[in-house]
């Protein structure tokens, strides 16, 4: 049975994620483990740091046991969810526990653009999507599940073979029974870079079996075209790869105007080689 991972901080932004995984995990008959860290905050002190941290380390206990609790309230108790609470850097705990459950995947809030409330999840969400070799589903504060019937994957098209592991969208996009549709952003004149029609011609073949559609989309930045491949192929999952670079710096953009992560509505998800 696969699993997956959920952090969370215990904001209304990895709230909302912990109710988004938990209709995943329902769909999928997954297990969940809820995952909390407590970050160090370093000081010059005589006192042992275990001790400094027993308040928070307590409340945290308690938040993760209510939310456990709403979250089988919410699911008909249907779900197998198990917790766990530690103290440390956020990414480096997630990864130690990933190592150990091998999840599915591991899904983790973002706050929205503007957004007034502390949140660990900004930097952190964009470390862990570059950073961790497993699945990473960002899910924005502004997501509401909806059944996954088509899986959109933004790509370059450039070095897919290297970058692109097409064994694990085959998984993806069977498990859910949907479509994959893929994109690729070209120029407003509409010339694609003869670099990128073999990997297109590489993707086609690797993901036969699933029958990708693909849409060259005209715009004058990456954020424009995603959003609006978005919105007319009715995507409900996106996928990106770390190593494609001018995307994936794109979805966290320091602009408000190019930042994908602000404007976008539906989850995204990593896929690594």
């Amino acid at each position: 049975m696969p699993t997956i991972i959920v952090t969370t901080d215990f904001s209304a932004a990895a709230t909302n994620a912990a109710h988004y995984a938990a209709h995943i995990a329902a769909t999928l008959q997954a297990d969940i483990v809820l995952a909390s860290v407590v970050t160090f905050n370093w000081v010059t002190t005589e006192v042992p740091v275990p001790a400094l941290y027993d308040a928070e380390l307590e409340a945290a206990r308690t938040q993760i046991e209510e939310l456990k609790t709403h979250l089988l309230a919410r699911t008909a108790h249907q779900l197998n969810i198990t917790t766990s609470v530690t103290i440390g850097e956020v990414v480096d705990e997630i990864k130690n526990l990933a190592e150990v459950h091998k999840p599915f995947a591991i899904v983790m809030g973002i706050t929205g653009a503007g957004g007034s409330e502390r949140s660990l999840f900004g930097s952190n969400a964009f470390s862990a999507m570059h950073h961790l070799l497993f699945p990473v589903i960002i899910v924005p504060p502004t997501a509401t599940y909806q059944p996954i019937k088509h899986i959109g994957l933004a790509t370059d098209l450039m070095d897919v073979t290297q970058t692109v592991d097409t064994t694990e969208i085959k998984d993806l996009v069977t498990r859910f029974g949907a479509t994959l549709q893929i994109l690729h952003v070209t120029h407003p004149d509409g010339i694609t870079s003869g670099m990128a029609l073999p990997g297109a011609k590489n993707l086609q073949e690797a993901l036969r079996p699933i029958h990708p559609e693909f849409h060259y989309q005209r715009a004058t930045n990456i954020t424009e075209g995603v959003l609006d491949f978005i919105n007319t192929q009715n995507i409900q999952l996106l996928l990106t790869v770390p190593k494609h670079r001018s995307f994936f710096q794109s979805i966290f953009h320091r602009s408000a105007s190019g930042n994908i992560a602000a404007h976008i509505n539906i989850p995204m998800m990593t896929v690594h080689k």
